[in-house]
Parts: C-alpha cells; sequence; structure tokens
C-alpha cells in the first residue's frame, strides 16, 4: 500500500480518524509513527476476513484506534460511513 492511498482517504475523511475523529497527519519518518497523530492506513473488512488493500476498503486511522479495532468486521454505521465518502 503505498502514501498516496493514505493521503486520498485522509482527504476523503477531512484529516481525522475514522473512528475516533482525531486530527491525523502523515508520519513522514518511521519514528513518527508514534505520534498520537500519526495516520494508519486500516482495512475496514479486513485482510483475515477477505478483505482487499483497494482505496474503496482503506480508512485512515490513528495507530490507536487501528491496534484497538483489530481483526473485527465493520459495524454497519462504518460501513455506510465509508461509502458516504464516495468510495465502496
Amino acid at each position: 500500500m503505498t502514501r498516496d492511498v493514505l493521503r486520498i482517504a485522509l482527504e476523503q475523511q477531512g484529516w481525522v480518524c475514522f473512528y475516533c475523529g482525531r486530527e491525523l497527519v502523515i508520519p513522514h519518518r518511521r519514528c513518527d509513527l508514534a505520534a498520537r497523530n500519526a495516520a494508519t492506513a486500516d482495512h475496514l473488512v479486513p485482510r483475515l476476513v477477505g478483505g482487499t488493500d483497494s482505496l474503496d476498503n482503506i480508512v485512515a486511522a490513528c495507530a490507536r484506534c487501528n491496534v484497538a479495532k483489530g481483526h473485527r468486521r465493520p459495524t454497519r454505521d462504518e460501513l455506510a460511513r465509508k461509502a458516504g465518502f464516495g468510495a465502496m
């Protein structure tokens, strides 16, 4: 997955975490990932259960939310919100 996909997801979401709404930035170096507002790419439908790496399955999330979500499937509300971004 590329940084471009993450940037597009962030732009669609208004530069906030898909799950908690925290303002996010794209980390420039690997060490920046530890920052509370570092954006990570999350698979809305986890790859483990058939999700893809396509933009319509990627959301930007803070690291805390990305880890907390783990491999769970998205809720109906999450799917509807993602659909509202013009994807999926």
